[in-house]
């Protein structure tokens, strides 16, 4: 089996990376530097933005863990938060489904609920919070991550992903 690892040399990327490895996974990498690369796993240079490039890329691969983002609003200004997270996540999942790959790991985040980030307070409704959660996102993060939340959900519904 061959997994693609978008951001695979990210902190918790290279994790899932190592995990795949050690579980005798041939592992692509797609990733903009390739500083960090990791040993026995192939690396593709490629910014998930390019359509074109993410779908060379998932051509071969059995499955996808979608690990590249920003990983925070502090990284980049709220628009370049909010274009790389969805946009990027959008690109994934349809090149994935232009090749027929049905599996797709997508890393999210408490701050799709509008958690952390978020400009006012929030109020939790209820403990443990789930999926049915209302969400209060007010920042541009928290929106990306609820977002690509929405579009995993979409190619749940048109693709069975």
């Amino acid at each position: 089996m061959r997994a693609l690892v978008t951001g695979g040399t990210g902190q918790i990327g290279r994790a899932a990376v190592e995990r795949l490895l050690q579980h005798g996974w041939d592992v692509r990498v797609l990733d903009l530097s390739k500083n960090n690369q990791v040993d026995g796993a192939e690396y593709v240079e490629c910014n998930i933005l390019n359509y074109d490039d993410v779908l060379r890329a998932t051509c071969g691969c059995d499955s996808v863990v979608h690990m590249a983002a920003l990983r925070m609003p502090s990284l980049a200004p709220g628009h370049d938060v909010f274009q790389i997270n969805t946009v990027g996540t959008f690109n994934v999942f349809e090149a994935a489904a232009a090749v027929g790959i049905k599996w797709v790991v997508h890393a999210s985040s408490i701050n799709a609920l509008g958690c952390t980030y978020s400009l006012p307070d929030i109020k939790v409704d209820y403990f443990p919070i789930d999926e049915e959660h209302p969400t209060f996102t007010t920042d541009p993060y928290s929106f990306s991550k609820q977002t690509a939340e929405a579009i995993g959900a979409y190619y749940w519904r048109r693709e069975g992903i």
